[in-house]
């Protein structure tokens, strides 16, 4: 269960990285390099292995694209969330 947790944690975080570091992302005032991309890409590689010890391969496959869809899907939404003090307010 605990391994599950970490899957779903890392891929968040490499989505996160990935969707902070791209030119067209709404949630920090400037992107982040191009360099987080790599770092974003080797978490989701460590969740899909970390996966892979834990569940059946094809398990594995569903679970991991089920959670980078359902993240890559949610998190530009993010900001479309009442902030305090947003850089992009009128």
């Amino acid at each position: 269960m605990l391994k599950l947790i970490l899957v779903t944690i890392l891929l968040f975080i490499a989505v996160l990285l990935w969707y902070c570091s791209n030119r067209h992302q709404r949630l920090l005032k400037k992107p982040l390099s191009r360099h987080w991309r790599l770092v974003g890409t080797l978490a989701a590689v460590a969740a899909i292995v970390t996966a892979a010890f834990q569940l059946s391969r094809s398990t594995t496959i569903f679970f991991c694209l089920l959670l980078l869809m359902l993240w890559l899907m949610l998190l530009p939404f993010a900001t479309l969330l009442p902030a305090g003090n947003r850089h992009d307010e009128i």
